[in-house]
Formats: C-alpha cells, sequence, structure tokens
C-alpha cells in the first residue's frame, strides 16, 4: 500500500503521529524523518506550518488544504515519515 492518496477529514482527528507508539519512539521516528532535507524543508515553510494547524484546530479550512496538489503532496511525504497521522 503507497501513502500516495489522503482522504479528507472529516473531523479534527488530525494530529502528530503518536497514538500507536511510545513517546520514546515518537521522538526516534521524527529525529529520523528530521535529517530529511526535504521533510526539514516542508516542516519550515510557514504555509505548511498553517496547513498543520489547520488541521489540528479547523477541518473545513484543512479540506480545502487539500485541494491543492502541491500541499497533498507535502502531506503525503509528512505521513510517510510519520510526522504526521491522518485520522
Amino acid at each position: 500500500m503507497h501513502g500516495n492518496h489522503l482522504s479528507p477529514p472529516t473531523s479534527a482527528h488530525t494530529q502528530f503521529a503518536s497514538g500507536d507508539v511510545s513517546e520514546e519512539e515518537l521522538k526516534q521516528r521524527q529525529q529520523r524523518a528530521m535529517q530529511d532535507p526535504e521533510v526539514q524543508n516542508i516542516m519550515m515553510d510557514p504555509v505548511m506550518q498553517q496547513v498543520l494547524k489547520d488541521f489540528q484546530e479547523n477541518p473545513t479550512a484543512a479540506q480545502q488544504h487539500l485541494r491543492n496538489a502541491a500541499i497533498r503532496q507535502k502531506l503525503n511525504k509528512l505521513v510517510a515519515a510519520g510526522i504526521v497521522r491522518l485520522g
């Protein structure tokens, strides 16, 4: 299964990946992911920071962000890296 498709969240269930792993595992996963220059660039992008905030706080805005192919691609990268979980 490839993470090339994101379904729009139906509520504010988007969260930073944490539910199924220990805090230590989460920290290790995030450290490994942050070694990837592409992930670094995505996480430092002010637009993507707002997108991630909207996913947590504003599901309507989050759905609108998913209409943008570039944002979907960046979110897919963060999901694949274990930084973000959509659910």
